[in-house]
């Protein structure tokens, strides 16, 4: 893969990742392959994020409130 091929599949945020590490540094490909998983987290934590902003830290349950899955 070269440098400035971006993985398939990553969000704005994994993009802006990619794009910043990649710009100011050279990596090997072993390298590459732990960016792209950080990438990926990236935007996993983002989505999670707009889970929890979306629909509270605290979610009902039959057991009463519990903390919501994506927060905590």
């Amino acid at each position: 893969m070269s440098v400035t091929d971006k993985p398939r599949g990553l969000g704005a945020a994994g993009k802006r990742l990619w794009d910043a590490a990649t710009d100011e540094y050279e990596w090997a490909d072993h390298e590459l392959a732990i960016l792209e998983e950080a990438c990926r987290i990236r935007d996993r934590i983002t989505e999670l994020d707009a889970a929890v902003k979306k629909d509270g830290l605290m979610l009902p349950s039959s057991q009463g409130s519990r903390v919501h899955p994506g927060g905590g």
